[in-house]
Formats: structure tokens, C-alpha cells, sequence
């Protein structure tokens, strides 16, 4: 190891004032030589990072197995390696020997190099001290939990519509064509909010992948992952209805269990990213344990292989920097807020945190039946909401990587709206909406299916027959013109949400300069619905006309509506209804 040393002692001496009950049997063992560097302990020459070990024979939360760990108590070691040759090898070796109770559980490669071995600390050294040259800081795999808050009714997916008015303002097609793994309790498929669209994938507790046949492969005995599943993305209470949901049981049927397995469901989530490298895909976890550098190094891998990743911030009141998964750096990190726009006042909070969404009072499904249903609260409601949008931006644009995803979720966002937050440390102010904008520059849409698309053609089949639109141009005509030129409802409708504080398209109040003050009555080229000979022809005249920059008057009503300038499902242009609320249309 390459590094200061600061001290070398007795492990009680180092540790007997901060974890008595790490201290205490090694007391009996004073040949051990530690040495401390920032951040890490070497035990005999092996490397441990000092903030899990501490934190796990501190025993400051519940052990893996529901006892106080000592040293000869056998738990799970992540022990990350520097390459593969030394993985493969420590794990042969620990193979071929005669002690039973020392076990090479699994050999990590997607998230990173390295081994999860099963044994106790002591034996854990004896194997590790041959390759402690070649080994990075190992961790033992501590406790990680399911975040939630018991309460009563639901509310959320109105509310990220931007309007409460009962109604869930959304794109029947999103999520299609986009995998969300959710990596919790596991997932009851057969509950009727999810039809064909969800699979058993992975369990820890039933030997790993499952046959997708197999519904009681991955499924759950608690109730926590089918609510969060119904969330992200159930017929009646889910934000994307067209997404598939892989169940991934990473927690026990108790709620808990091992960060191990944590890190063993990413990686395989990542081998099928490697066997689908076309399919979009999110992780959602709904779920939080200490700061583990292992779990936030997966959860990177994870991103650079070009996988979502959107956690629950934790439900300790308190920075969401302290804790795994919610400080991972690539982890898109949820709070939780109440439904009068409040932090809930369990939620975490903190620079590490992105984004709040509704986590009170949420109605969803439940494991007891196929129609049960239960309302929850916690960051583990709040986050399948962000993982639910995310799939929806994912379905429309498929070429998106994870950080242009995350770009389109925050700018998409609104802002300042949500009371109560801490003013130190620094938190985001953004709050979910599903009403998404794009990135720039913008991958374009995807087109190759009609579930994928979330701006239909007018020749393109809708989930809610409609009057047939007349065809829009081969060229959609943008709008470059500011408001001067248009009349206020028309450009409020073209260039804000109808629920913006911004600019509220029905009295485009908030708009002071485009709305209120705006008395110029367009020119008659610039409301004519026949275009000009100069402005369809594919050459730019040298003196272009206003017409070339207004959108509107080019297109017949309908059209405009539904085929280049707004969504169907949108309240910006309602062309199910003539258009109301576009002056272009009425």
C-alpha cells in the first residue's frame, strides 16, 4: 500500500474510544498491526475503508444477521481488486480450500473487479493478506433499507402534471420500449396494474437470474417494491403506463438486507444492458443504508454504461450526503414533499440531492393481491415518480445517455415552489414535471414505433379516436419569432407550460411583456392560412417574410396542434377539443 503512515498500534487502542464492541474481542488479539490513513485502516497489511467498518462494528444500525457483529461473527465482505486476474484467483483460491465457513460468494466485473466473500473478519485476513498489494479498500456490506412512511390517500401523479385538478394530464405511450429495473422487495408481476409489461429478473434470494416464466422468482413478500412498481409505472396509479418493469429483489420479504446484494443486482442489470445495449434502461431504488463507497461506485459503473439511476434521498430529516445510495455522485437523488408543496418533514435533503417529487400520502399497488392496493409515504414514493418521468423521456428520445436524461428531468422541472426546504446545506429547488422539454442538441425523436412516440403524425394511430387532422408540411416550421409578432394566447401556448407561473396561457397572466403590454395586431401575411410562395419554397429568399417565422398561420388548425407544435395529451393545445386554448385554432 502506498500511503503516510499515521499510526501503528493495537486495534483496541485505535479504536476502543469510538466502537467498544469492535474493540473489545480484538482486545484479545493484540498481534494484529493496524495502520490508519485518512478514510482507511490496514489490518495486517489488508485495506478497509474506516467509515464501514466502523459504522458496521459500531453496530449504530441493525447487523446483517439481527445481532451484535464481533470478530468471529461471519458476515459479507465486498473486497474490490485491481484487476481481473487477482479476482479470479483469490476466488479459486478460497474455492479449493477445506474451510467451509470462508466462501467466494460472487465475482464482480460490470461494476467494478472484485470478490463478495462470505466469512468472518478473522479468516477474512487470512485469505486477503496474500493479495493485499493488489486489493482496494474492502467494505463490509452493510445494512440497507426501504424508506417509507406510513399515510392514507394519493395525489402525486395529478400533481406532477402541473394542475391539480384530479385529472392525470399524460402520454398514454410513455415508457414504451423502456426497461425499469426496480431493485427493492422484488415485485408481485402478476398484480393486474401491470398486464404483461412486468418480469421476474434477479433475486438474491432465489439463486440469481430468474426464469421469466417464473412468477415467484424475484417476488414480493412485503408489499414495498409492487408500490413502487405501481408508481413508476401502473395502469391506474403509474406515471409512464406503457413502461416493462423487471423485478430485481435486492431486500428481504423484512425490508432489509445486505448492500451486497445491492451491488450484486447492478451487476447483473448490466449484463443485460450489455446484452441490449438498444434498450433504455432505469434503475430505481427505493432504498438507503450508511454512505458505502462500494454501493455508489456500482451505482457509477452503472451510469457509464449507459444506465438511469434515480434513488430515494432517505428518511432521516438530514443530508442525504451521509448516506448510500442517495450520495452516489451518478445517482439522480429524489426528496419528498407533501401535497401543499411542503418538504416532508422526514425527507433528506442536501447538495446531493436533485430533485423533489411527491412522497406523501401515495396510493399504489400491493403484494397481498392482484387488485390490492396501499397508500404509503417516503423518498421510496417520491423517487418511482422521478424513475416513472425518466422512463417517459427515455421512450421519446432512446438515444439519450444518462446525463442527457437527467438534463432533460431538471430542465423540465419547475423551480421555487416547494416551502420548508433547509437553507443550509444547499438544496435544489426543482420540482418534478412530466410535461418534459428536450435537451440541446437534441437526439431526434423516436419514430420506428407508434407506442415509442409521444408526438404522434397525424397518420400515426392514437390510444383516443379523433377527428382527422389535415397533413401538416414535409418541413416543420419552428417558431424564431418573438412576441411582438404573435397575439398573447398564441405565444403563451407556443412558449410556456399552460400550468408555468411564468405565463398562464388562459389569461397569460405573468406575462408582462408578451401578454399585457403586447397591443401590435399581426400583419394580415402573418395570419393567413395559406402560405406564400416564398415561405414553402426550400430557398431562402434573401429578405424573408414575417410568415417564414410564425408557425401557426402556416398550418391548418389541427395540424398545428397535433402535429409540430404540441403533444395530444397536452393542455397547451387541446386539439381534441377544436384546439381550445390556441388562438391559432379558435
Amino acid at each position: 500500500m502506498h500511503h503516510s503512515k499515521m499510526a501503528s498500534t493495537a486495534l483496541v487502542l485505535l479504536l476502543a474510544s469510538t466502537t467498544p464492541i469492535f474493540a473489545s474481542p480484538l482486545s484479545r488479539r493484540s498481534e494484529h498491526s493496524v495502520v490508519t490513513s485518512p478514510g482507511e485502516y490496514d489490518i495486517d497489511g489488508v485495506p478497509f475503508d474506516s467509515d464501514t467498518l466502523e459504522e458496521f462494528f459500531g453496530n449504530r444500525r441493525r447487523s446483517l444477521n439481527s445481532k451484535s457483529i464481533d470478530y468471529d461473527a461471519v458476515a459479507e465482505w465486498i473486497v474490490p481488486t485491481k484487476d481481473a486476474a487477482t479476482r479470479k484467483e483469490a476466488c479459486h483460491d478460497i474455492k479449493k480450500g477445506n474451510d467451509s465457513s470462508v466462501e467466494c460468494v460472487n465475482e464482480l466485473s460490470h461494476v467494478f473487479e472484485g470478490l463478495i466473500v462470505k466469512s468472518s473478519l478473522a479468516k477474512l485476513l487470512a485469505v486477503c493478506t496474500k493479495y493485499s498489494s493488489k486489493l482496494d479498500k474492502i467494505s463490509p456490506a452493510l445494512t440497507a433499507q426501504i424508506s417509507e412512511v406510513q399515510t392514507q390517500a394519493t395525489w402525486g401523479i395529478d400533481r406532477i402534471d402541473g394542475d391539480r385538478d384530479q385529472e392525470f394530464n399524460h402520454n398514454p405511450n410513455a415508457g414504451a420500449g423502456v426497461k425499469v429495473f426496480v431493485g427493492d422487495t422484488g415485485v408481485r408481476c402478476t398484480h393486474n396494474e401491470f398486464g404483461n409489461r412486468c418480469v421476474p429478473g434477479w433475486s438474491a434470494y432465489h439463486g440469481g437470474a430468474c426464469d421469466p416464466n417464473d412468477m415467484s422468482c424475484a417476488t414480493d413478500g412485503h408489499g414495498h417494491g409492487t408500490h413502487v412498481a405501481g408508481t413508476i409505472g401502473g395502469t391506474t396509479y403509474g406515471v409512464s403506463k406503457s413502461v416493462t418493469i423487471v423485478a430485481v429483489k435486492m431486500l428481504a420479504d423484512n425490508g432489509g438486507g445486505s448492500m451486497a446484494n445491492c451491488i450484486k443486482g447492478i451487476e447483473w442489470v448490466m449484463e443485460q444492458k450489455e446484452a441490449e445495449p438498444n434498450t433504455p434502461m432505469v434503475i430505481s431504488m427505493s432504498l438507503a443504508g450508511a454512505k458505502n463507497t462500494p454501493f455508489n461506485t456500482a451505482i457509477t459503473s452503472a451510469h457509464n454504461a449507459g444506465i438511469v439511476v434515480s434513488v430515494g434521498a432517505g428518511n432521516a430529516n438530514r443530508d442525504a450526503c451521509k448516506d448510500s445510495p442517495a450520495s452516489a455522485p451518478h445517482a439522480i437523488t429524489v426528496g419528498a414533499t407533501t401535497w401543499s408543496d411542503a418538504k416532508a418533514g422526514f425527507s433528506n435533503y442536501g447538495p446531493c440531492l436533485d430533485i423533489w417529487a411527491p412522497g406523501t400520502k401515495i396510493t399504489s399497488a400491493w403484494a397481498s393481491s392482484d387488485s390490492a392496493t396501499k397508500s404509503k409515504g417516503g423518498t421510496s414514493m417520491a423517487c418511482p415518480h422521478v424513475s416513472g418521468v425518466l422512463a417517459q423521456i427515455l421512450s421519446e428520445y432512446p438515444s439519450y445517455t444518462p446525463d442527457q436524461a437527467k438534463a432533460s428531468l431538471l430542465i423540465s422541472a419547475s423551480s421555487n415552489e416547494i416551502s420548508g426546504i433547509p437553507s443550509s446545506p444547499k438544496t435544489t429547488t426543482k420540482f418534478l414535471s412530466n410535461q418534459i422539454s428536450p435537451v440541446s442538441p437534441t437526439p431526434s425523436p423516436s419514430t420506428s414505433s407508434p407506442t415509442a412516440s409521444t408526438t404522434p403524425s397525424p397518420s400515426t394511430p392514437n390510444p383516443t379516436p379523433s377527428p382527422t387532422p389535415s397533413a401538416p408540411p414535409t418541413q416543420p416550421v419552428t417558431t424564431t419569432t418573438p412576441a411582438p409578432v404573435l397575439p398573447c394566447k398564441s405565444w403563451c401556448a407556443t412558449h410556456s407550460k399552460p400550468w408555468s407561473k411564468k405565463c398562464n396561457w388562459k389569461s397569460c397572466r405573468g406575462c408582462s411583456n408578451q401578454c399585457k403590454t403586447t397591443t401590435a395586431t399581426p400583419s394580415p401575411s402573418t395570419s393567413s392560412p395559406t402560405p406564400s410562395p416564398s415561405t414553402s419554397s426550400p430557398t431562402p429568399s434573401t429578405t424573408p417574410s414575417p410568415s417564414t417565422t410564425t408557425p401557426a398561420p402556416v398550418l391548418p388548425c389541427k395540424s398545428w396542434c397535433r402535429g409540430t407544435n404540441s403533444r395530444p395529451w397536452s393542455k397547451i393545445c387541446n386539439w381534441k377539443n377544436h384546439c381550445s386554448g390556441c388562438n391559432q385554432c379558435n
